[in-house]
């Protein structure tokens, strides 16, 4: 059976939850999703442009310093979130700021989800509409050409158009995002994830198929740089790359489920392994895309 202790709450109640040493083992890929999801996003198809211009040896070395650099940062949050046995970001910014800390960590917070929700939203909206009219009508807005054979993109809806139509979308996820709890979401983690994760198959198979007919125009693609990029570019793309590894933002509040369901420690033992198979998946998946893009394409990545 599992071991059992009493917890004090806040309010001076006690109740009971699983101890650390009696959690169950094993991987919560639940947790793997919610982490994952936060930074497997729709500009995963930006890394082998990435890759092309840092040069693809470069690139993915900074993919995978990148993805040790995360890991070692996450796996310390919860060493410090144990310590101070606390699973909130406002919480440790209080204690190593005061109260400043808290109101600044809190406004960031909000300030940087809200960005990234939009941004999603916004791509969001685009795909919608772009797969909407090419499934109605067979036509793809993306591929169109003047009299003169040059390609243009045709501009679908208008700039109130789109505005109404983003804030529709964002009406119906609000309520979601104002939940605190990341629990009741999860489905959409693994439907998020799951989407993405088909896409880079179907994106690393259309390579594969263009590696395999070879070159059908001449001059071919020229080959991609090993090595590449100014110091400005590598700054650059190196905060993209880094922005691929977000999960930071979700730490916090998956912790605060597990927790509420078992002890913290208990929480912070089963979330360190769902920490490193995020991270493995996510360097996984990125070194795949880019090298298959840069491969594929070179220089016209």
């Amino acid at each position: 059976m599992l071991g059992v202790e009493n917890v004090e709450t806040e309010n001076g109640c006690s109740r009971q939850v699983l101890s650390a040493a009696d959690a169950p083992e094993g991987l919560d890929w639940r947790a793997v999703w919610q982490l994952t999801s936060m930074s497997l996003g729709i500009g995963l198809f930006a890394i082998p442009y990435c890759f092309l211009l840092l040069g693809y040896v470069q690139a993915a070395f900074l993919v995978v310093v990148m993805g040790l650099l995360a890991n070692t940062a996450l796996q310390r949050l919860l060493d410090i979130s144990l310590a101070h046995d606390t699973a909130s970001y406002e919480a440790l910014a209080e204690l190593a700021f005061g109260r400043a800390g808290k109101v600044a960590m809190t406004v960031i917070t909000m300030i940087t989800t809200t960005i990234a929700t939009l941004s999603y939203l916004s791509a969001s909206k685009g795909l919608l509409v772009s797969v909407a009219i090419a499934f109605l009508v067979d036509v793809d807005v993306n591929v169109n050409h003047d009299a003169a054979g040059n390609p243009i993109q045709v501009e679908v809806l208008g700039r109130t158009q789109s505005v109404v139509v983003l804030f529709f979308l964002v009406c119906m996820v609000s309520p979601m995002l104002l939940s605190r709890s990341m629990g009741d979401s999860a489905w959409i983690s693994a439907g998020g994830v799951f989407s993405i994760s088909l896409s880079a198959l179907f994106f690393v198979g259309s390579c594969l198929a263009v590696l395999a007919g070879g070159c059908k125009k001449e001059p071919c693609h020229p080959a991609p740089p090993a090595l590449a990029g100014s110091a400005a570019e590598i700054l650059q793309y190196m905060a993209t790359l880094a922005f691929s590894f977000s999960m930071v933002f979700a730490l916090f509040p998956v912790l605060a489920d597990r927790a509420a369901q078992r002890s913290l420690a208990g929480a912070v033992k089963i979330l360190r392994p769902a920490v490193r198979m995020s991270i493995s998946f996510s360097v996984s998946i990125y070194l795949l895309v880019g090298f298959m893009g840069v491969l594929t394409f070179g220089t016209d990545t």
